[in-house]
Order: C-alpha cells, then structure tokens, then sequence
C-alpha cells in the first residue's frame, strides 16, 4: 500500500514537472536524467518520509528502566551514535576500525536524506527547464498538426513548412544546436556534483559504494573473515546503534543509561542508495557516450547524414532522391541539420520526407553559393561593353574582369539564364541592323563568325571594294 501511494505521488509529479502530449525536444539520454532519475529520486524521498514520519524508524531497549520509551527514541533518533563495542556479537552493525574521519558517527544527518533526495531531484531537472526556455517553443510550432498518422493537406503543409524554413531558419540555428549540448554537458556536470555530495553527506561511504557491496557479497564469509572485510552496507547504514542517554537522580548529580537502538528504517535506505550507485554509474556511461557522439555530429559531415539515414532509413532506401538528400544534408550547417533532426521526431514520417526531399531538391541552397560568380560575370560583361563604347572601365571592375577567366562555370540553372538574357541583349541590335540595312548604312561581317559585329557605311554610299564585294 505504502508503495503504491508513493508510486501513485511520483507519476503526478513527473506529470506536473514533464508535461504530457508535448513533442519531443531532447533524446532519450537527456529524459534519463531530468524524467526517470527524477522520478527514482522523488518516490524514494516520499517511501523513506512515509516510513519515518507516519512509521516507526527506530525501537530502543533501556534494560534498567529509568525513562520513558517515547522519550527515550526521540533522544536517539537524534542522537545515537553507530559505534557499538567491538565485543558485540550482533549482525549488521558498524564495525570498522577508526578512520581519518573518526570512530563515532551520529545518526542526526538521517532526518534529512528525505529533503536531500528532493533537493537532488530539483538540480537534475534543473537542464530540462533550462533547455525549454532556450528552446522556445521551435518543435511545437513546426510540428503543429503535423504529428498524426494522417496528415489532410500534407502539400500545403510541406510547402508551408519550406517557406518557413527558408526564410526563418536557414543558417540561423548554429546557436541551437550549440545551446542543447550545453545543456547535455551540464547534465553530466550536475550528475558527477551529486555523486561527490552524497559521499559526504554519507561520511565518505557512497564513492565506492556499490563494488564493495558487490565484492562482499559475492566473496564467501570465510574469504570476507580472513581479508577482514565488513559488510559495507551495515557499515555506511547500521541498523543496530548505541545510545546513551544523560540524566539527572534525586541527588542531584548526573547519571547515564546506555541503550541499544535497532534503525529499521536503514534497511530502505541502504537498499535505495545502492540502486542509486549503480544508476548513477549508467547515466555516467551513457552521458559520456552522448557527447562522444555529439564530437562526431560536429566534425564529420558523413556522420550527420547517416544518423539521419539511421532515422529515416525505411523512406531513403526507396527513395530515387537519395543522390541530392545527401548532398543537402552534407552541405547545409550544423544547426539546420539538427533543426530537421529533431523535427524528423515529431512529424508524420511521410510528410517529413516530402518536406526534406523538396527542401533538398529546391536550388535555393544552389542559388545562393553562385550568387557570387553571378556578380563578377555581371561586373565583366558590363566592362567588355564600356571597352567597346569607348569608355574605360574602373580599376577594380579590371581586375574582376581577369579573375572571372578562372572562375568556375555556373550551374545549368545559371548557363540557361545567361542564354536568354543574352538572346533578349541581341534583339535590339539586330532590330537597328535591320533598319540601317533598309536604308543602305549598314551591312553584317561576313569575317565575323558569330554575327555580332556590325560595320558602320559611310552615308555617302559604298567604297569600289565593297561595292565590288556586292557583285560577287
């Protein structure tokens, strides 16, 4: 029963902290830490309050009497310390010899590992909250009425979707990209912290926690006698304490009892703290395989594109496109490559596809990198022109017009621009040809091959040789 309340409290809590129904703005690592770690945490907190504040953590037995029992496990819940004589025959109680970090230890920090659970919950979900307000609300507003299994106007939607990202994303989320892996580093930051923290919140008994509990148990007792190895579990939480307690006789002077306090209440929390060892050693490994991961995400291009065929995979091998999804997905940067991978996510599959393959296909991406060499082509021929009306063209536009020989050639795109728009410059020139011809003024080279000089007759008529020419 206790249990199940404590079950039942954790999952309103997660459901308050997390959301239900949001997209998804993180990966599963991430959610270990701020979703599951969390969780673990606040149900251990509420099962260990339940025990101690609506149970009875501690029973004490005073064999002469002389206080009340009430009094008497008030003082030592408070009070007790762990050492007990090494005479003491009992199971499970604090053993070990004195330490660099004393003989005696006191029970009082106990009533706070309820709080201090909570409060460790409260720092990992602290990157989660910082995440969502660097976010902004990006995934939602993509992924609006894009998450369904069937999606009505998907064409529309897609080319909504392309518009937005042109103009609004394209090259502007690099910040994006490097704001989650700030995030994902703090994560492991908060996580190491708290390791450190426990151990000597414990009195240095959590570091290695874990591996001692498993060399010791899984030792047989004759092993454990000769190497003098203690159970370590009784010995960072003993459930058998000593406790003595001062008082005052009739005569006015001060006497002591001696007690012995079993602390049922170590039997939870040795179980919990184990469980928490062995988690927080795979939240390290899994976190530092993340950010193995994000280094590759960051340095390799190829990388980037598998991990999104990794994701994709069921639609690219299919997919006739695959030749110009690899090359976007290569070229464009980190923070629009984490934009689509993180919508990939969130989205119908299908659109999705639609949306990358159009996206990928589309020459804005094309455009934009020969933007420049359509400048200096545009700066050389209006040079060429001044040359050949007489006028001298500006130091800079000169030397533009020699580097553009070894310039690359434009795309298909740009050549068939370049076609027409010079059919469209030759127009008005043959129509002022045609027109001189009419009236004897003019008359196309026969030297020149391409047709685009023309020579200019004296109006007074035609030399003998040209005439001559006419003949033949």
């Amino acid at each position: 029963m206790v249990v199940h309340t404590a079950f039942i409290a954790a999952r309103g809590a997660h459901a308050v902290l997390v959301g239900e129904g949001e997209p998804s703005i993180d990966n599963w690592t991430f959610q270990l830490y701020y979703k599951v770690t969390s969780a673990i945490l606040l149900t251990s907190a509420i099962l260990i309050s339940l025990n101690q504040f609506f149970g009875d953590p501690i029973q004490c037995d005073l064999p002469m009497g002389g206080v009340s029992q009430d009094t008497l496990k008030s003082y030592c819940w408070m009070y007790s310390t762990f050492t007990i004589p090494s005479e003491f025959q009992g199971s499970c109680a604090r053993k070990a010899e004195k330490n660099e970090y004393g003989d005696e230890v006191f029970n009082s920090f106990y009533q706070w590992v309820s709080l201090c659970l909570v409060g460790q919950a409260i720092l990992f979900f602290a990157p989660r909250a910082l995440w969502i307000s660097l976010e902004g609300g990006l995934m939602k507003h993509l992924a609006k009425d894009a998450t369904g299994k069937v999606v009505e106007d998907a064409e529309k939607k897609r080319d909504n979707l392309i518009t937005t990202f042109n103009r609004h994303l394209h090259n502007k989320y690099d910040r994006y990209f490097t704001s989650f892996i700030g995030c994902e580093v703090l994560n492991l930051v908060i996580l190491i912290s708290q390791v450190f923290l426990t151990d000597r919140f414990l009195g240095h008994t959590f570091l290695y926690y874990g591996p001692s509990v498993w060399l010791y148990y899984s030792s047989p007792p004759e092993e454990n006698k000769l190497a003098g190895r203690y159970n370590p579990m009784c010995e960072a939480f003993p459930r058998v304490a000593s406790c003595t307690f001062y008082q005052y006789g009739a005569a006015g002077g001060q006497s002591s009892l001696n007690a012995l306090c079993i602390l049922a209440l170590n039997v939870i929390i040795d179980k919990i703290y184990l469980l928490l060892w062995w988690w927080y050693l795979l939240l390290l490994v899994c976190g530092v395989i993340r950010l193995v991961e994000r280094l590759l995400q960051l340095t390799f291009r190829s990388f980037r594109f598998w991990m999104m065929t990794l994701r994709m995979h069921r639609y690219f091998k299919d997919s006739e496109d695959t030749e110009y999804l690899k090359e976007y997905l290569k070229n464009c940067s980190k923070g629009d490559w984490f934009v689509l991978y993180q919508m990939s996510k969130n989205m119908n599959r299908r659109l999705f596809f639609m949306f990358l393959t159009t996206l990928a296909k589309s020459p804005t991406l094309q455009m934009r990198n020969v933007i420049p060499q359509i400048q200096v082509i545009n700066a050389f021929k209006s040079s060429t022109k001044r040359k050949e009306n007489g006028v001298s063209s500006p130091t800079w536009k000169v030397n533009i017009a020699k580097k553009v020989e070894n310039a690359p050639s434009a795309p298909e795109v740009i050549q068939l621009y370049e076609t027409e728009t010079k059919k469209k410059s030759d127009e008005p020139e043959k129509e002022e040809c045609t027109r001189r011809k009419k009236n004897g003024e003019c008359d196309s080279d026969e030297d020149d091959s391409d047709g685009g000089k023309f020579r200019i007759r004296n109006k007074r008529g035609f030399s003998d040789a040209d005439k001559k020419r006419e003949n033949d």
